[in-house]
């Protein structure tokens, strides 16, 4: 297993490479650049060369925002099945989203199998306390955190949320630097795997050696310990802001979101779904959001800015009597 393990993970991460390449071409290629948007990259919040950060601010009239003017604050946390993945793959959607008034920042975090599972949500929580600390610097609300994640960056955000109301959590993980629960307004979870041992989690040959390689246990340590660590929608609580969940059928990982929805609406917290019929949208597969040519992936982005005004409260009363997404506890 300890050389099994490891060749697995860089051969996941070898297969991720041509699906990193097209989505970036797309991206330069079929998204305008946004000019009402200011960018910085490559921001270091912590020592490590892959604990990098982006920033995209919003500017009024082309100008960058006024002194007395500030923006709720997105983090959004790329997917790549813990292994692969770039921030720079999330760049055209984190520049969408600020266009439309937020401040958006796009984090890197530390791989596998280099690095494990508790290392990544750690470098979460580190990002995280950085933008709360620095969110003003940057005109940013750090009273109105929303967490955003597409596949394996929902479930690390997830997790994240679930352990800062969670002692046992948070000793488990070695989690030391967090905010204060009552700055997040939101988690917009997309597409993510919420239970390790669940559906295709439970039953693909090799999972077995993939968990060891996330992990860094030997297989035994494996199901008392880490996969309930690595799975959240098992720590769910009452301290959670409300949840946006999307997901599509044509995902093989579909089964995933449904689960996380049932859960929530069994604990009748809040939360909205945007999930997309097989029948009706069948190119709603798996890493959607980033392939913005796509029409379900523009609805999702168009729901989840709808889930951001509404729980920032950018809208007058007004326009949410319009165009109101409301949370529902129901799927």
């Amino acid at each position: 297993m300890k050389v099994i393990s490891p060749i697995l993970g860089y051969t996941l991460k070898t297969l991720y490479q041509p699906l990193e390449v097209f989505t970036k071409y797309r991206q330069l290629v079929l998204n305008p650049h946004i000019h009402n948007v200011k960018s910085l990259t490559n921001i270091s919040y912590g020592p490590h060369s892959e604990q990098v950060l982006d920033i995209f601010q919003p500017k009024t009239n082309g100008q960058d925002k006024q002194t007395d003017t500030t923006s709720p604050v997105v983090i959004y946390v790329h997917g790549g099945s813990f292994v692969a993945g770039d921030k720079s793959l999330c760049s055209a959607v984190c520049r969408k989203i600020a266009s439309y008034g937020y401040l958006v920042f796009n984090i890197n975090y530390r791989l596998a199998p280099k690095y494990t599972y508790g290392d990544q949500v750690q470098d979460i929580a580190q990002a995280a306390h950085w933008i709360y600390q620095q969110a003003d610097r940057y005109k940013g609300q750090n009273e109105r955190l929303f967490l955003m994640g597409d596949t394996t960056g929902a479930n690390l955000i997830s997790t994240y949320s679930t352990a800062l109301a969670h002692p046992y959590l948070r000793s488990a993980l070695g989690l030391k630097t967090l905010v204060p629960t009552k700055t997040l307004k939101g988690l917009l979870l997309l597409y993510g795997v919420y239970d390790l041992d669940h559906g295709i989690f439970a039953h693909l040959p090799l999972m077995r050696y993939w968990h060891a390689m996330l992990f860094g246990q030997s297989h035994d340590d494996l199901y008392e310990e880490w996969i309930p660590l690595a799975s959240p929608i098992r720590y769910l609580h009452y301290q959670l802001p409300p949840i946006f969940i999307a997901a599509g059928e044509a995902d093989p990982l579909f089964s995933q979101s449904t689960l996380l929805a049932n859960r929530l609406k069994d604990m009748e917290h809040p939360y909205a779904t945007a999930f997309f019929d097989r029948e009706q949208h069948p190119h709603s597969q798996h890493v959607l959001f980033n392939l913005q040519f796509k029409k379900c992936s523009q609805m999702i982005l168009s729901e989840c800015l709808m889930f951001l005004h509404l729980q920032s409260q950018l809208f007058t009363k007004n326009q949410q009597s319009n165009r109101i997404l409301e949370l529902t506890t129901a799927p």
